[in-house]
Formats: structure tokens, C-alpha cells, sequence
């Protein structure tokens, strides 16, 4: 019977959750809508009352790990941990609820982030050759947008992948300078902020674009070279996080093995179950400061 009255609340609150991201999608849309409808003057003059929200922010995220979500997926897959760690928990497994809930609230954002460090990382380094690639093109007498495509004809993912928007926001006759900034928005590299200047630059006042996004590249390399070395200096405090979070869980592994009834309290009892879950989330906390700390990006 408690099954079933958790399975119910679970199906509700999945159905809420999928009508309350539906309402906002067309109050999102109904917003936009009628400040299009709005004289233009007032809209110089609206001011937004907030920035974007958390789910907002997820979705932008997402796309910056070259993921195809929307905020409804976030409230689903919220919803889905909520009620499965609410049926764990009526079914007496306190421990598996509240690991259920901290992998599904914290676990698709972690993931989201990881692969959106990875994604600009290896975007960072195949910035230096597609800016080389650009300015070779345009030397020889070729066009911006002729670069672009050239780009997209012989770069690796994901710079391919980023250029072909590129590519059709151009052929729509939206501005290169523009076009680029999509890029700097999807990636979330600041790197590529001076590459969107020197284009909007050269649009609008001439130049010799070859020559400076050589330059940039140039300066990129010898950034990315001494970010190299920074890393190389802190590999020791690295080195230090994974042995003080590896220790414990080794230690644990060992007095189980010779005595596996050694921890049998601990797991039966709730309240080691709760003691057990608080000293994991007390060793991600610490080995993620201590990432924090030795991560050369942040200081």
C-alpha cells in the first residue's frame, strides 16, 4: 500500500513538474510576444527586473557542453530523483534516498560542467591553427567568410561544428563580428573575446585582419604555454587531493575485507547510514576546494 501511495506521488509530481516547465515556456513566449508589440521607445527604455534563472542557466550550460537540453529535461529528471528517493525512503533504504536524491540533483551538473570544460578545452586548442588557417585565407586574397568556410571545410569537431553556425548566421546576412559572438555565447571561452573585436573592428573601420589574427594566435600559444607551466607547478597539490580522498575509501575497503562485519552497525542502523553519507559529502566538499585551490584558472 505505501508503495503504491509513493508510485502516485511520483507520477504527480512528474506530471506537475511537466506542466509547470510547460507554463513557462508559454509565458516565455507570451513575454517576448508582447514586447515585440510594444512601441520601440519603450522598449529602449524596459528594464529587465532579473537575470536568468537557475534553469536558464542549466540550459545555457548545457549548451556550452554541446548538449541539446531544455529546462524541461532539468525538471524531469529532477522530478524522476525526487521520486524514486521518495520511494526509497518509504521503503526504509535512507541511505539509497539520500544518495538518490544528492546523484540527481547534483550529478547531471557536475556532468553538464565537466563536459563543458572538456568541450572548451579542446576548443582552446584548436583556436591557434583555425585562427592561422583564417589569416592564411584572407592573405590570399580571400574573404571572411571564405575563411569561415574554409574552417568548416578542414577543422576538427567541435571548432567545425561551431564555425558551420557561424556559416549560416552569415549567409543570413547577420554581421561576422556578430556571428563570431555566437561562438564566444555557446563556448563560454573568453579567450575568443578579441577575436569578436578584431572581426567587429575590421567590419566597421578596415584593416589588416590576416595581421591581427596572427597576433592573436600567437599571443594564444604563448598563454596557453605558460598555463601549461602553472599546471605542471601544481600537480603536487593535485596529486595531494586524490591521496587524502583515496585514503579513507581504502582503508574502509581493507578493514571490510578482513572483517566484513567490522561496518554491519553502521549500515543497518539509520543513523550510521546518515554518519556514513555526511563523511562522503564532506570528502567530495573537501576534494573539490581543494581543486578549487589548485586550479590556475581561478586565480
Amino acid at each position: 500500500m505505501q508503495f503504491l501511495a509513493a508510485l502516485c506521488t511520483f507520477l504527480a509530481v512528474a506530471l506537475f513538474l511537466g506542466g509547470l516547465a510547460g507554463a513557462l515556456r508559454r509565458r516565455s513566449r507570451l513575454a517576448e510576444r508582447l514586447l515585440r508589440e510594444r512601441d520601440p521607445l519603450e522598449q529602449e527604455g524596459t528594464v529587465l527586473p532579473r537575470g536568468p534563472g537557475w534553469l536558464e542557466r542549466l540550459e545555457r550550460e548545457a549548451k556550452q557542453a554541446g548538449l541539446n537540453l531544455s529546462r524541461r529535461h532539468f525538471l524531469l529528471a529532477f522530478g524522476a530523483s525526487g521520486g524514486l528517493a521518495a520511494l526509497l525512503a518509504l521503503a526504509g533504504d535512507l541511505l539509497g534516498a539520500g544518495a538518490c536524491l544528492l546523484l540527481g540533483l547534483i550529478g547531471p551538473l557536475l556532468l553538464i560542467r565537466h563536459r563543458a570544460r572538456v568541450r572548451a578545452a579542446r576548443f582552446a586548442e584548436q583556436l591557434p591553427e583555425t585562427l592561422m588557417l583564417m589569416a592564411s585565407v584572407i592573405r590570399a586574397g580571400g574573404t571572411l567568410y571564405q575563411a569561415v568556410q574554409t574552417v568548416v571545410q578542414q577543422a576538427p569537431q567541435p571548432m567545425r561544428g561551431e564555425f558551420e553556425r557561424v556559416a549560416r548566421a552569415m549567409q543570413l546576412q547577420v554581421p561576422a563580428g556578430d556571428a563570431l559572438g555566437l561562438i564566444r555565447d555557446r563556448v563560454g571561452l573568453g579567450e575568443f573575446t578579441s577575436v569578436v573585436v578584431a572581426c567587429k573592428v575590421a567590419g566597421e573601420a578596415g584593416g589588416d585582419l590576416d595581421r591581427v589574427l596572427e597576433s592573436i594566435s600567437r599571443e594564444l600559444v604563448e598563454d596557453r604555454q605558460f598555463l601549461r607551466a602553472m599546471e605542471a607547478a601544481c600537480a603536487e597539490g593535485k596529486a595531494s587531493a586524490r591521496l587524502v580522498t583515496a585514503v579513507p575509501l581504502v582503508v574502509v575497503a581493507l578493514v571490510s575485507y578482513q572483517n566484513p562485519a567490522y561496518f554491519g552497525e553502521a549500515l543497518t542502523d539509520p543513523l550510521g547510514r546518515v554518519l556514513l553519507l555526511g563523511s562522503l559529502c564532506a570528502m567530495a566538499l573537501g576534494w573539490l576546494l581543494i581543486r578549487q585551490i589548485t586550479d590556475v584558472r581561478t586565480w
